[in-house]
């Protein structure tokens, strides 16, 4: 369809790591806080009826991450939904750009497992900077 675009990527990651602990049992080979899979979905569509304003949304899915080896705990996996809009115009012979954007729009709230083998949190529904950073903390 004119005016839509529609970007995807996956990433597949075989983290595993090994030595003499991994080879006795102690440890499970995989590593912490590497999910085996990572995707997003990105569609954008530009409003044929006016002119400079388009719609865009961005979905990621993170599979489940090893949190601790000794234990074989995993943190579960999660997607997130983050849709926005821009609109384009001139100030003078300036341009000029209005962006919003909500990230996490169903406050999806899960656990993450870090590489140092502790949690976080997804970060929760927000009013996001035109670079994706949360507003307000």
């Amino acid at each position: 369809a004119k005016g839509l675009n529609i970007v995807g990527g996956l990433a597949l990651l075989d983290a595993d790591r090994s030595g003499e602990l991994i080879d006795r049992g102690l440890l499970i080979g995989r590593a912490a806080g590497i999910p085996a899979v990572t995707g997003l979905l990105n569609v954008t569509y530009q409003v044929p009826f006016l002119s400079g304003l388009s719609i865009d949304s961005q979905f990621n899915h993170t599979s489940k991450q090893l949190l601790n080896p000794r234990t074989g705990v995993y943190t579960p996996g999660y997607g997130t939904l983050d849709i926005g809009g821009r609109y384009g115009f001139k100030i003078g012979e300036s341009p000029a750009t209005i962006r919003v954007r909500v990230g996490n729009i169903f406050d999806q709230d899960e656990w993450i497992a870090n590489r140092s083998e502790t949690l976080g949190r997804v970060q929760r529904r927000a009013l996001c900077r035109h670079d994706g950073r949360r507003l307000g903390g």
